[in-house]
């Protein structure tokens, strides 16, 4: 599911260069309007770690399936907002290197939105 459509520019660019290019996806279901509010909201952060992780559970599912069929990738595209899914690209296709789409960063988004001290530098260090 393409949600964005520099994923998709991405996808149809690598193909039309004679890429083979499996997508596997789960979509967060959290909006960014979302994620801002729990810069506000910290406690809400709890609810975001929970839904991240049965995605995370789903398509680390999903990977080892298509491993067992497939040989190792050549190199593993996490799309923009991928922020918390290279972590589980990188635990998941050990050995391979991982692409991140980094569109916007995390702490300049937070820093736009007002967020000071501990949240900015927490964000600052996931990018």
């Amino acid at each position: 599911m393409r949600k964005h459509p520099r994923v998709g520019i991405l996808i149809d660019g690598l193909r039309k260069n004679g890429c083979n290019v499996e997508e596997i996806n789960q979509p967060l279901l959290f909006s960014t309007a979302q994620r801002v509010e729990i810069l506000k909201k910290p406690w809400k952060v709890f609810g975001f770690g929970w839904n991240l992780l049965h995605l995370w559970k789903s398509l680390s599912e999903q990977v080892h399936a298509w491993m067992k069929k497939n040989d190792k990738p050549d190199a593993v595209l996490v799309g923009y907002m991928g922020h918390f899914d290279v972590l589980l690209a990188h635990h998941v296709f050990k050995g391979v290197p991982i692409i991140l789409d980094h569109l916007i960063f995390a702490g300049d988004t937070a820093k736009d939105c007002g967020a000071r001290g501990s949240k900015a530098k927490l964000l600052k260090v996931l990018d």
